[in-house]
């Protein structure tokens, strides 16, 4: 009986030196597996067990910062037919009688007044009742001894802005709303030539100026105004007039040398319609 005891015992030792039950590491309590040779098959997976699939390992490790964006293509400046949005230059104001004073000269000062307001504009200089006052009679005088007349062209204008305020001026047929925003947007102003009485200004003593001028400054798309300094009336900064009102009225001073004594209405209105753009010197367009 113990000799057959012993030789099961001996067959139960041979069999576990054979045995491939896993060994726990006792540290850490996990089971230790032996590697698979390189090149050795993958076991079949038994019947009625899903497989194991391991993540894929990336090819490359991924930035944790994004890829930058590339840089975005310049804007194209805006031509003047796409300018939209309020517009009004700082241009400075003073009335053409800026002591109330509304004598033969100051009643005729209106281009001397619109000239000088340019000026103050492009040169950053202020404007006040003092300075506008001795700037016209100051013009007035040169413009004596240098043979223009009390009431003078738009061609005149533009050579009295280059030669006297040394900007530069040029005359523009036709001017419609649209070119006028493009100058204003570009920074230049706008000087008109005007019949008047075809303004309709409430503040002008009546009936009106038979020829007027005034500067142009801003313009407002969404209301369909101009806004200008009119310096035939102290309420001049910042007048607004229609744009159909103020296109209208545009016509050039018809007799060069010539008084208001030498030109009706009807004349007037038979000129036609000019625009002096005024620039900073040197400036082309």
């Amino acid at each position: 009986m113990r000799t057959r005891c012993f030789v099961f015992a001996a067959f139960v030792v041979i069999l576990a030196g054979c045995s491939r039950v896993p060994v726990r590491d006792g540290a850490a309590g996990v089971t230790s597996v032996s590697p698979v040779p390189v090149g050795s098959p993958s076991p079949e997976p038994s019947p009625g067990t899903t497989p194991s699939v391991p993540a894929p390992s990336p090819s490359a490790p991924v930035s944790p910062t994004p890829s930058p964006l590339p840089p975005p293509l310049p804007s194209p400046s805006p031509s003047p037919s796409a300018v939209s949005g309020q517009l009004i230059l700082p241009v400075p104001f003073a009335p053409q009688a800026p002591y109330a004073v509304w004598d033969e000269l100051h009643n005729e000062a209106c281009e001397e007044a619109s000239m000088l307001m340019a000026d103050a504009f492009f040169s950053g200089a202020s404007l006040n009742a003092h300075l506008m006052e001795q700037g016209i009679l100051n013009l007035a005088k040169w413009e004596a001894v240098n043979g223009y007349g009390v009431d003078v062209t738009a061609a005149e204008t533009a050579l009295i802005l280059r030669d006297y305020f040394q900007l530069s001026a040029a005359v523009e047929s036709d001017p419609t709303a649209e070119s006028i925003r493009g100058h204003l947007s570009a920074g230049r102003l706008v000087l008109l030539p005007l019949a008047g009485r075809d303004l309709g200004n409430p503040y002008f003593r009546q009936p009106g100026p038979l020829y007027h001028m005034l500067v142009v400054r801003g313009h407002d798309p969404e209301r369909r105004e101009f806004v200008t300094n009119d310096p035939g009336t102290k309420r001049g900064e910042q007048y607004r007039y229609a744009e159909t009102t103020l296109l209208s009225a545009v016509h050039d001073w018809p007799l060069a040398g010539k008084t208001k004594d030498d030109v009706t209405e009807t004349l007037l209105r038979a000129s036609p319609p000019v625009a002096i753009i005024v620039g900073r010197a040197g400036e082309r367009w």
